[in-house]
This record gives structure tokens, C-alpha cells and sequence, in this order.
């Protein structure tokens, strides 16, 4: 789960960073009503948006009077912003936050992320911050370290670092105390992703965290109702959201290919295989090992539901899956709907020839194809062909 930039920065402060004077706001109005309780001009006007490189499309605003702020806040609440990260699609802000402009002496970036390779909690810095850190021209200024959570975290980690982008002592202290009340956070509030970026020094001492960027893990949120009060659906898929209703794993791609799978691991599999053959799956799609006929009926329409889908492709293997139930969920799904698109069926093991007769009973259109490779290569097909 993701959080706006002035949510993330609200827990900074809570665990003892600092960040510009500002406060957020709903509309343009409320906005340009505000008075008093603005920080002095110049201010930076950052539209909220789950979505990185605002700046670079139009989303960050820099104004030096009264007027220029008003006429800023009122374009950025009306604006489509398209990023990179936004696959096409243009968000309009629902919030804006209002900061003060700080004087940066030096820009660094800061990161805190699990390493799924090795198993540890990865420290990230750089000695240069900003919207290009992630440009191969400065891959060699990312230091890393790698933190093993049974053994916690300490200073001497860092000495090393430290040397290499010649802190004096004040600024060691400084960072490492970041780092450290971070790491905390990281654990305390159940994240997968802490990010500042850029990190400025705006004097001999002093850091400010001039962006923030949080995501959390979704298996945590129940342990964390804090942070689950500031999920904003509205900038979350819609198909994922309803999805999470049922308890179904479901993710939306870019692609054409509708999948319904059981298991994640088949799931990712049959996704490879499409893509190797020359096909773009529409979404990661697992029902469960033991889904019932209601849930696969449910998954089925979410999944059709994508308007760029243009044919399905079951791969069911039964185990404690009953492919009975799957074969009855999506005949129940296919008389609901009116969205009729080609579907090709491997369903194999448990139950597998009450699934088929089910189906044949049914009248429905489906092909059934016993090896995997054929099917995708047919729905691969289909999808062009459509």
C-alpha cells in the first residue's frame, strides 16, 4: 500500500526527521483562502499523487507572490498529470501540499528496502539526489549496506561509507541517527519501501527531507490502523481494490491476455510462458487453492472486467482446487455477463471430467486443451487476431 508524500511526511516527523514548514490542502479554495497560515514566499506547491516524476510533468509548482500561488494551486487541482509511471493514464490531484523552499548545500538520496536475493534489510545512499539518481552515470556513487535483522543495526556499518563521502563528525551523527530511527520505522510500522529523495543538507548539520515516498506491506495493515487510515482508493486500481473483497490475488497488467490460475507460483509461470510465445498476459490472477464456486464466479467477472482483454486463458491444476467448482464458477460468471470473449481451458486433475462435462452441458463456448503449451499458443492467437 502507497501514501501520499505529505502523509509520509507526517511519519517522518514522527520518528524525528525533519521537513519544510507546509500544510496540505483539499482544493483550490481552501487554498486560496489560507492567509496566515502560509509559510513565507517562495513556496513549492507538489500536486498528491501516487505516481513518481511529478516534477518532470508539470506537477511541481514554484511561486514567488501571492498571485502566482493562487494561479498555480488552481492549474495544478485541474490538471491531468502523466508520468511515466502512469501508464498512459493522466491523475488529477486531490490534494496539494504547500511548502516553504529550503536552500540545499548538497542533494543525497536515502532508501531502506528488503533484498529478496540476499535475505536482509538494504541501506541505501547516494551522494547525489534529485529526479536523474537513477541515471548509469552515477551508479557508482549508491552505497549499500546490508543489515541482518537478528543482529540489528549499529554505527560501524556505516564507518565505511561515511569515509567515502567525507562526512565531518556532526553530519555522521546526523545520518546515522536518521538511518537508525528509519530503520525502526521500518519494522515498527511494517514497511517494504522507505525512500527520501533528495535528502538536502542545508548547512554544516542539518537535513531535511525534502520528498518522502512509503510503501507498506498489505499483510501488516492489520496490525497497523494508523497507516491503513491513510489509504486513498481513489488513486488505487479499481479492479484490485474489488478483488481484495474476495480474498482473491489479483493484479492488472498492460496486457490482452485475461489469466485465471490457482497457485501463485503456476500464476507467474503461465504468465512467462505467454510472454515467451509471444503473447502479454492482462493480470496476475490467483483464486486460491481451495476457492469455492462463488469465488471463482467473482474472479471470473473482475477479470473480464478489464476492457482489454480480449480472450482468456484458464490453467487450473486440481488439487485441493476442485475443477468442478472452477468449471461451475465461470458458467455461472458467463450467464451474468455480457462481456463474451474467447476462453481456452486447461483444467487439469481433481474433478476434472465433471468440470468438462459441466462446461459441455452448459452450452457455453470454451475450448479445452490438455497440454499448456498449446493453449497459450491459441490464446496468443486469438488475442492478435481479435
Amino acid at each position: 500500500m502507497n501514501i501520499h508524500e505529505y502523509q509520509g511526511k507526517q511519519l517522518l516527523k514522527r520518528y524525528d526527521v525533519d521537513v519544510p514548514m507546509g500544510l496540505v490542502v483539499f482544493s483550490a479554495k481552501e487554498g486560496v483562502d489560507l492567509s496566515d497560515e502560509l509559510p513565507e514566499f517562495p513556496l513549492v506547491l507538489k500536486a498528491q499523487i501516487h505516481s513518481g516524476g511529478r516534477g518532470k510533468a508539470g506537477g511541481i509548482k514554484f511561486v514567488k507572490n501571492r498571485a502566482e500561488y493562487e494561479e498555480g494551486l488552481r492549474e495544478l487541482f485541474q490538471k491531468q498529470i502523466f508520468t511515466t509511471q502512469s501508464k498512459g493514464t493522466g491523475k488529477t490531484p486531490s490534494a496539494v501540499l504547500i511548502e516553504e523552499m529550503c536552500k540545499s548545500v548538497k542533494d543525497y538520496y536515502f532508501g531502506i528496502v528488503v533484498d529478496r536475493n540476499c535475505q536482509e534489510v538494504c541501506v541505501v545512499l547516494s551522494g547525489r539526489g534529485g529526479v536523474d539518481v537513477e541515471e548509469k552515470d552515477y551508479e557508482s556513487e549508491i552505497k549499500k549496506v546490508f543489515v541482518n535483522v537478528d543482529e540489528g543495526i549499529n554505527e560501524s556499518q556505516f564507518t565505511e561509507i561515511f569515509d567515502q563521502m567525507e562526512f565531518e563528525p556532526i553530519l555522521r551523527k546526523k545520518f546515522y541517527n536518521l538511518i537508525r530511527n528509519l530503520y525502526n520505522a521500518f519494522f515498527e510500522l511494517d514497511a517494504n519501501l522507505i525512500e527520501i529523495n533528495p535528502l538536502v543538507q542545508i548547512d554544516g548539520s542539518n537535513l531535511i527531507a525534502l520528498d518522502s515516498k512509503w510503501n507498506f506491506d498489505p499483510n501488516g495493515l492489520k496490525r497497523q490502523p494508523d497507516i491503513l487510515s491513510m489509504r486513498d482508493t481513489k488513486e488505487e486500481e479499481g479492479l484490485e481494490i474489488e478483488s481484495a473483497k474476495y480474498n482473491l490475488s489479483y493484479i492488472k497488467l498492460d496486457g490482452n491476455i485475461g489469466c485465471m490460475v490457482n497457485g501463485a507460483g503456476l500464476a507467474m509461470a503461465t504468465m512467462d510462458i505467454i510472454k515467451l510465445m509471444g503473447g502479454s498476459p492482462a493480470n496476475f490472477l490467483d483464486v486460491g487453492g481451495g476457492a469455492s464456486v462463488e469465488k471463482v464466479s467473482k474472479a471470473f467477472e473482475i477479470l473480464v472486467s478489464n476492457p482489454l482483454v480480449k480472450v482468456v486463458l484458464i490453467n487450473i491444476f486440481g488439487g485441493i482446487m476442485r475443477c468442478d467448482y472452477v468449471a461451475q464458477g465461470v458458467v455461472n460468471a458467463l450467464q451474468n455477463i455480457s462481456n463474451k470473449v474467447p476462453i481456452v481451458a486447461r483444467i487439469k486433475g481433481f474433478k476434472e471430467e465433471e468440470a468438462k462435462s459441466i462446461i459441455k452441458e452448459s452450452r457455453l463456448a470454451m475450448m479445452f486443451v490438455d497440454n499448456l503449451e498449446d493453449a497459450v499458443n491459441i490464446a496468443v492467437r486469438q488475442a492478435k487476431e481479435t
